[in-house]
């Protein structure tokens, strides 16, 4: 009876872990509602934001200054975000010839950068239940 017990709480205990957390993030400050915002997800310091390094990449077309999105089943851990607003729609973000970005981008914890990216301390969040972030997206230079 007792081994009964335990395997049915070890597979209600694993059923729910699979099930993972969702994340919604509401983008703000979009202009203009044109293009995709380019969202990459990572879960490193070593890989951020490195691009061809992202944990999961989502493209969600602009509708309007304001937009959300949710990503499900994620696996708990430390997150950070890095987008940019995409308004030609060739998947890059254009640059001018200093590096600075040419169109809108943020990060988590709307982390403002200085000279470089922020560090990925910086924009981290730690994911361990349903979570919400709100990001602001900057036009200018760094």
């Amino acid at each position: 009876m007792k081994w009964l017990l335990f395997i049915f709480c070890y597979l209600f205990t694993s059923a729910i872990l699979a099930q993972g957390i969702n994340l919604t993030i509401q983008i703000t400050g979009i202009d203009p509602s044109q293009g995709h915002i380019q969202l990459a997800l990572y879960n490193s310091a070593e890989n951020f934001p490195k691009e061809g390094k992202e944990f999961q990449v989502f493209r969600v077309p602009v509708t309007a200054n304001t937009l959300s999105t949710t990503i499900n089943n994620l696996p708990p851990g430390k997150y950070a975000i890095a987008l940019f607003h995409d308004l030609n729609n060739d998947g890059i973000c254009n640059k001018n010839i200093l590096g600075f970005p040419l169109e809108g981008y943020g990060f988590s914890n709307n982390v403002k950068p200085r000279i470089r990216v922020p560090r990925f301390e910086k924009a981290a969040f730690d994911l361990e239940q349903q979570n919400n972030l709100k990001i602001s997206v900057l036009y200018g230079r760094f």
